[in-house]
């Protein structure tokens, strides 16, 4: 397929409750330049029918059907190579775009063409309450930063709960995060998908910083690392008489392979901070 500008990838998989929010916000964007594609991983409940629906109203919308579910990571490459534009973007199917996000995102890339993504400042937000979201006030506005040590230095300072992650869901240079699935290889499709990719960015380039609350990742209930989430998290694991515990899957990588010297400090020290992360049952 090949769209000039903008293409923007949403996966899903049974998301009949939330995926109308998604796309409309998606389609009453500001910015009108790009082509949004819809992947479904053989969703089992009303999807189908509703994304066919938008794709016959609006041009701008496209639906591929998958014979069965491949899972997420599938889901994700599948419609990053399924673009040849200049940009990219991943959209969960259960998040939230204010109707300036993308027009922010692609005028601070045009003006920084050394910048390879741009992500605005968000909200965290729970379909539950407005009383469980949480704001994040410059939280990533460290990408700006070009010096790799500094940017570095600052994501490892940062905890999962602050949602840091959240670059993952930029507006990429296109051919920039190609590259990076290239080199990431099978590591991509290990249980941290977005981790590997957004350490990388941070290692090979700066990004642009836009200081609006224009994105707004959603949770069905109670936000991770939220104190009421966290809470029920304990109640559970004191009830079930166990806890379980992952370790982030971080390999020998394009970025660990790197110099040594200070640049394999900031990893090492990078590594060492999130050694492990608590995933409750």
């Amino acid at each position: 397929m090949k769209h000039k500008n903008f293409v923007i990838g949403l996966p899903v998989y049974n998301g009949e409750k939330f995926i109308k929010h998604a796309i409309d916000s998606i389609l009453s964007q500001s910015y009108k330049n790009f082509k949004l594609i819809i992947s479904d991983n053989c969703s089992e409940d009303n999807t189908k029918n509703i994304c066919k629906e938008y794709a016959s109203k609006d041009k701008r919308v496209s639906y591929i059907r998958h014979s069965k579910n491949f899972g997420p990571h599938f889901n994700f490459k599948f419609l990053l190579d399924q673009a040849k534009s200049k940009y990219f973007m991943w959209a969960a199917a259960d998040d939230i775009w204010l109707p300036n996000f993308l027009n922010s995102c692609v005028k601070s890339l045009d003006n920084d063409k050394k910048a390879n993504y741009a992500m605005t400042d968000f909200i965290v937000v729970s379909r539950f309450s407005s009383i469980f979201n949480m704001v994040f006030t410059n939280g990533i506005s460290f990408i700006e930063n070009k010096d790799r040590e500094q940017r570095l230095l600052a994501y490892s300072k940062k905890k999962f709960d602050t949602y840091i992650d959240n670059l993952f869901y930029s507006v990429w240079r296109r051919e920039f995060l190609q590259k990076i699935l290239v080199e990431l290889g099978d590591i991509y499709f290990s249980k941290y998908p977005s981790i590997h990719v957004v350490q990388s960015a941070l290692y090979k380039s700066h990004g642009k910083f836009i200081p609006y609350k224009f994105f707004l990742k959603t949770y069905s209930k109670f936000p991770p690392g939220h104190f009421f989430s966290n809470m029920i998290a304990k109640i559970k694991s004191y009830f079930s008489k166990k806890k379980q515990t992952y370790s982030v899957l971080i390999k020998n990588s394009k970025i660990t392979l790197q110099k040594s010297g200070v640049e394999k400090k900031i990893i090492l020290k990078f590594i060492s901070n999130m050694k492990k992360i608590q995933i409750p049952q």
